[in-house]
């Protein structure tokens, strides 16, 4: 995929086409069902043998909780990962102002700046490596954050801070 099918993609979606990375990611939602059936097993299995169940049920049961939240996380993580944040460009800001912003406002190690798609890209210096890609979409800027290494999950509280806080400076 060139360059300006990339931006028209994200134009149009509204987020990252899925690439390799992003379907192994999808690997790790499997865990979650493993542990909620790893739960109910330990639920079913003691009563079928007539023995002590109740260290069983109530380890099935927070195997359960803990699968369910899991899997919760999981897939906010993953959407949030390929989603493009919608921002109203109320100041009308350009390319080069809004690379200037966050040149300003972020640790970046560097930036590219491609006038002729209207998108920004900015990889911060913190050591998980952050990507922030701005898209300009006309009176809209569309905003993602996400880790360079695709298999780091806990850059999420990260990633919804950067985008919260360029909403604060497009918007004003």
């Amino acid at each position: 995929m060139t360059d300006s099918q990339l931006v028209n993609f994200i134009i149009k979606k509204r987020r990252y086409p899925l690439s390799f990375d992003d379907y192994s990611n999808f690997l790790i939602s499997l865990f979650s069902p493993m542990l909620i059936g790893l739960g109910w097993v330990m639920i079913y299995f003691p009563y079928c043998r007539r023995g002590d169940t109740i260290w069983f049920l109530f380890g099935g049961i927070a195997l359960i909780l803990f699968g369910v939240y899991l899997a919760y996380f999981t897939i906010l993580w993953l959407k949030q990962n390929i989603t493009f944040f919608v921002i109203n460009n109320t100041r009308q800001l350009g390319i080069t102002e809004i690379a200037a912003i966050v040149k300003d406002n972020f640790i970046v190690e560097r930036i590219k700046i491609e006038k002729r798609l209207h998108r920004v890209t900015a990889f911060t210096k913190l050591f998980w490596g952050q990507k922030i890609m701005i898209v300009l979409d006309g009176p809209n800027i569309l905003v993602n954050s996400r880790s360079t290494n695709a298999k780091q999950i806990l850059t999420l509280k990260k990633d919804a801070n950067n985008i919260k806080k360029l909403r604060l400076l497009f918007e004003g």
